[in-house]
């Protein structure tokens, strides 16, 4: 293990860590800044571990112990990388979430995005997958891209979509006050009839 092999480790992770920023920043709608930074404080932390051990190598004098020192130092970017992934991923997901919840009563999504029950069915197949039962997390990370490379274009959509999900949901819900005004104001002047007949 060398110097280099950590430097390359490290450029990689840090790349991962700074795309994942700019995934959660540029989809963030919300201003939940105290969620979005939590998810990256584990590759943050990772990084910053991976320090501690660069230097203990450059610090150590036995040639083992300098490369033991190496190789946990690029281990530690490897799980960063992971940990980006993984912020980036759980991010998506509970803004889907967000959606899903947001529009799940009075409106019917399909009519504004053809695509919603397919986009659902790819989220929830997505959802399931668990990169943490088998190998090293390293061997995940082109998997995981991909579903960040699919799941990022359906929350964009989504979210397009709100301003005019937001509206169908806003004359559905004034139609519904219109009619229960309708039927109020019907069994009032059934009463009033009827007090006046008797």
């Amino acid at each position: 293990m060398s110097q280099s092999e950590y430097a390359e480790a490290f450029k990689t992770a840090e790349q991962h860590l700074k795309f994942a920023e700019n995934i959660i920043h540029i989809a963030d709608t919300t201003g939940n800044a105290e969620f979005v930074s939590g998810l990256l404080f584990p590759a943050v932390n990772e990084l910053r571990y991976s320090s501690r051990h660069a230097i203990q190598a450059t610090e150590s004098c036995g040639e083992n112990d300098r490369e033991d020192a190496w190789k946990k130092a690029r281990d530690h970017c490897f799980r960063a990388s992971y940990d980006a992934f993984d912020a980036q991923l759980q991010y998506i997901i509970s803004e889907c979430a967000i959606f899903q919840n947001d529009f799940r009563r009075g409106v019917e999504i399909s009519q504004v995005i053809s695509e919603y029950q397919e986009d659902c069915r790819i989220l929830n197949k997505i959802k399931k997958v668990n990169y943490r039962q088998t190998g090293k997390r390293e061997d995940h990370w082109e998997d995981m891209k991909k579903h960040v490379d699919i799941l990022l274009p359906i929350l964009e959509k989504w979210n397009t979509a709100r301003d005019e999900l937001n509206k169908i949901l806003r004359k559905e819900l004034l139609d519904r006050w219109f009619k229960t005004l309708g039927i109020f104001g019907g069994i009032a002047a059934v009463i009033a009839l009827i007090l006046k007949l008797f």
